[in-house]
């Protein structure tokens, strides 16, 4: 990409002063721009407006460089890192502070956090100083876990109707969002959208994956679009919504413990322990999570709790459990893996085991299905 050119194109449309800063961003910036990509480019002006003709989004043709620009005054964005760094404060008591933010705040935030310098350099470098990153993946992971629950109760009720389309497109929703909040959990602040399959495969090129989250797949980003891909049939649809709430509560567990330095030794040993082969059911029950279950971690407490209905504080041996009822494994399967991956009494897992399943199906959170 040609800085110059870009400049130029912009000098044709503004007067830049010495106060305005003006960079690039978008895919081009991240780094995942294909051929046909527009150039993203931004302008924040010194002046009170945000353009001259009080538009946000200016058109700027160009024959060589497909160009959009977007224009912020100086003080929108100033009041907008106030908002961010009020949110540190505000987050620690609430988490629905992190909905303050609209999209297009995030998604600007974002850009500027990843900008590619065209006009005024220092000025650029001291914004970006007031980014404070952490907090905008924060902020991602917020609103992907409510993202994740309104997808799940959207599936709750198109099960409820026999409408399995819906459920299908449901389930799409629902793997979007846990894709997002996984790339929150590595630190990525990309709003996502379209390069979700795109930033998996740039983010988690190099970086370690929990195997239970790849399911044999060979790549997050092979996992992830196989779901994404894999149709919903009138005559398997819980199946497949069950796959795709499988997957979200293991990248939940993922992206909420990753960090987190005083994490049971059993629940990180599950998520990154390899599938083990399945032994025959011999007609034997293979009880799964049932499509409206979340498993969540916050303030070192682990969390069971049915969608719209009850929540249930559960010990940590417990929700390794939870996070291996796959409605494939056996509870032999199950007790085999934790048998290998703690050091807690064997007649006790046991017991434990079969303590919870009973209490999930008490609770309506488990979905038991045979083993294929």
């Amino acid at each position: 990409m040609d800085i110059t050119l870009v400049k130029s194109v912009l000098r044709t449309r503004f007067a830049l002063d010495d106060d305005d800063v003006a960079y690039v961003g978008g895919s081009v910036a991240d780094g995942i721009a294909t051929p046909w990509s527009d150039v993203d480019v931004f302008l924040i002006r010194h002046g009170a407006e945000a353009a001259d003709d009080g538009m946000r989004l200016v058109p700027m043709p160009h024959d060589d460089i497909p160009m959009d620009l977007e224009v912020w005054s100086r003080g929108e964005v100033e009041d907008l890192l106030g908002k961010l760094r009020a949110l540190r404060s505000d987050s620690r008591s609430d988490h629905r502070a992190f909905m303050r933010l609209s999209d297009d705040e995030r998604d600007f935030l974002h850009s500027l956090a990843i900008a590619i310098p065209v006009h005024n350099e220092d000025r650029l470098r001291d914004l970006q100083a007031d980014v404070d990153r952490d907090l905008l993946a924060k902020l991602s992971l917020a609103r992907a876990l409510v993202g994740i629950t309104n997808s799940q109760t959207d599936l709750l009720g198109w099960l409820s109707s026999g409408d399995w389309q819906s459920v299908g497109v449901a389930c799409q929703r629902l793997l979007d969002f846990s894709a997002s909040a996984l790339l929150a959990a590595i630190g990525c602040t990309h709003p996502g959208g379209k390069w979700l399959t795109a930033l998996l495969r740039s983010e988690f090129r190099d970086r370690p994956v929990p195997p239970r989250l790849l399911a044999g797949a060979k790549s997050l980003t092979d996992r992830f679009y196989a779901l994404q891909a894999r149709p919903a049939h009138a005559g398997a649809v819980d199946g497949y919504a069950r796959a795709c709430v499988g997957f979200a509560n293991l990248a939940v567990a993922y992206a909420q413990t990753a960090g987190v330095e005083r994490l049971d030794s059993t629940v990180r040993a599950v998520l990154w322990s390899p599938e083990s082969p399945r032994s025959p059911s011999d007609g034997r029950s293979c009880p799964a999570l049932s499509c409206g279950a979340q498993l969540r971690y916050d303030s070192g407490q682990w969390y069971l709790l049915h969608v719209g209905r009850e929540m249930y504080q559960v010990n940590a041996t417990a929700a390794a459990m939870v996070l291996l009822l796959d409605g494939r494994s056996t509870e032999q399967d199950v007790l085999d893996v934790l048998r290998d991956l703690s050091s807690a009494d064997r007649d006790q897992l046991a017991r434990s085991l079969h303590d919870l399943l009973m209490f999930l199906e008490n609770a309506n959170l488990l979905a038991p299905c045979e083993a294929s």
